[in-house]
């Protein structure tokens, strides 16, 4: 007679990714970023400490320093298409992966479904922006440049339309509302 041991009570977790990934990824892309941008040793050596900086200690947002080298490295050379590109999408991908590293702790876990809204919104703005920049980049200097301002304000407003949830904005909405009505009873 053989015993089967049966399983009543199984745990599957969801896939998830550790928070020293998201963290990982934070500091190779400042560091990354900076040593692309920048060809001066001292300033690349600059953008690997902060990229560590920003990887161990979040809170400290030491990868806005890198974006700020990113941006020094964009300004230093001559306008070029391919590398303004590079510096919008490294300037959102370490706001992004800031943002979230500042939340979440440094042993927790995040579940990959967790983290598909906010690559979702990124890819979103990411194709956006782009757009943007290549128009921009192509638009002659001179008075004509206040249709790209115009188009920032278009592009904004699409961004709050389409990528912000709609229950969101109403559910802040309507708090925002019974706040006030609370404070005149």
């Amino acid at each position: 007679m053989q015993f089967r041991r049966q399983r009543d009570h199984t745990v599957h977790p969801p896939a998830a990714v550790p928070s020293a990934v998201l963290r990982a990824a934070l500091g190779a892309l400042v560091a990354g970023g900076v040593y692309v941008m920048l060809p001066v040793p001292l300033w690349q050596i600059a953008g690997v400490v902060l990229g560590g900086v920003a990887a161990i200690f979040p809170p400290i947002r030491a990868g806005y320093l890198g974006v700020a080298l990113v941006v020094l490295g964009l300004l230093q050379d001559e306008p070029s298409l391919l590398r303004t590109c590079f510096a919008v999408a490294v300037t959102h991908a370490v706001h992004v992966l800031t943002c979230v590293s500042v939340v979440v702790p440094a042993r927790a876990r995040i579940t990959v479904r967790a983290l598909r809204p906010e690559a979702v919104r990124f890819l979103g703005v990411q194709l956006a922006s782009q757009a943007v920049v290549v128009v921009i980049m192509f638009l002659p200097v001179g008075e004509s440049a206040w249709w790209a301002v115009v188009g920032g304000i278009c592009l904004v407003a699409a961004v709050v339309l389409f990528l912000v949830p709609r229950k969101t904005r109403l559910s802040r909405v309507h708090s925002g509302a019974a706040q006030h009505e609370g404070e005149r009873g």
